[in-house]
């Protein structure tokens, strides 16, 4: 009696684990997107984590709407860059206030000017996103 009580249990922890990693499984296919996109940095004390992502979610008060914020393999907030010499490039480096995490990248500041730039410019100006929640100025010159 006591060895199929054992059993039983076992087979219900087992089961339940295999249960727990068949869901972990399933998410992770279909909703890719991870929560930490900084990691400690001995010279910039924090950085981003190159091509990650992650969710933010508004409260229903503000909107309820999500944004979807990604970096590119170098690190910078949006879509992978342009290949060198093929645009005019302007990097803008700063703090939270320039990385926006908490816009949709089309709305932040560093996206608006790229597409100020592209028209007064009359032709493709391709304006990266360097700004670090989190740094100071010391970090950004040092990220120059």
């Amino acid at each position: 009696m006591r060895a199929a009580r054992l059993a039983r249990t076992l087979l219900a922890v087992a089961t339940s684990l295999a249960a727990l990693a068949a869901a972990e499984l399933f998410l992770a296919s279909q909703l890719p997107i991870e929560g930490l996109v900084y990691r400690i940095d001995e010279q910039f004390l924090v950085t981003t984590i190159p091509e990650s992502r992650k969710v933010f979610t508004r409260s229903r008060e503000n909107g309820g709407d999500t944004v979807l914020v990604r970096f590119d393999a170098a690190g910078f907030r949006g879509p992978e860059l342009a290949p060198a010499g093929s645009t005019t490039r302007v990097v803008v480096y700063g703090d939270s206030c320039v990385q926006a995490e908490f816009s949709d990248l089309e709305k932040t500041f560093v996206s608006l000017l790229g597409s100020r730039l592209t028209l007064a410019a009359g032709r493709p100006v391709e304006a990266v996103n360097a700004g670090v929640v989190g740094f100071g100025p010391d970090q950004a010159i040092l990220r120059m």
